[in-house]
């Protein structure tokens, strides 16, 4: 799936990614009563660092109905495309929690995608403020795969040294970079 060519032209027509390096894949199941594990507002920057424009082609295992939720988002055109600004989770049950959202967002210019049909996908950049929304069915669950998809020609991505961050209990690259960053104070940066 992640090398077929229809992604790899999509990658390459849409979101001008000519030489794709998948970075990460993810396969989700949401179900009802398991909102503790959703996603909240967040941008994927902050979880895989490699660069604010790398591509998440988010996919729907089935049609994707409002019963089974799907995603908010906040176009870039709304955003510019900023990093918004952030603060360490408190209590860490699964990464969504290490990294949240520290300020008020433009949450009267979202769109939510709650119908897709069988084949549909999304594309969107890790600088795309996003969440998860809560599934409402008590007898199907949201199936999904999210595949991430940096350009081996993207600057960020090669001064990352091709690679993303980390996120785990003890280590969080997104917060650690920023703490280095404050260290080194605005006439280092």
């Amino acid at each position: 799936l992640a090398s077929s060519d229809f992604i790899s032209s999509s990658l390459r027509d849409v979101c001008g990614i000519n030489f794709p390096a998948l970075i990460d894949i993810n396969c989700r199941i949401d179900s009802k009563g398991e909102e503790k594990f959703l996603f909240g507002w967040h941008q994927d920057y902050w979880f895989s660092i490699c660069s604010t424009q790398s591509v998440v082609v988010w996919i729907p295992v089935t049609a994707l109905t409002p019963e089974l939720g799907g995603l908010d988002l906040i176009s870039n055109e709304h955003t510019g495309g900023r990093i918004f600004n952030t603060k360490k989770g408190e209590l860490y049950k699964t990464y969504a929690d290490a990294v949240l959202l520290d300020e008020d967002i433009p949450a009267d210019k979202l769109t939510t995608i709650n119908k897709l049909n069988l084949g549909d996908f999304l594309l969107f950049r890790f600088n795309t403020l996003h969440k998860s929304n809560v599934i409402s069915s008590s007898v199907s669950s949201r199936f999904t795969i999210q595949l991430r998809f940096s350009d081996l020609n993207d600057r960020e991505f090669i001064q990352n040294r091709y690679k993303p961050g980390m996120v785990t209990p003890t280590k969080i690259d997104y917060i650690e970079r920023g703490k280095q960053i404050e260290h080194l104070g605005s006439d280092e940066v």
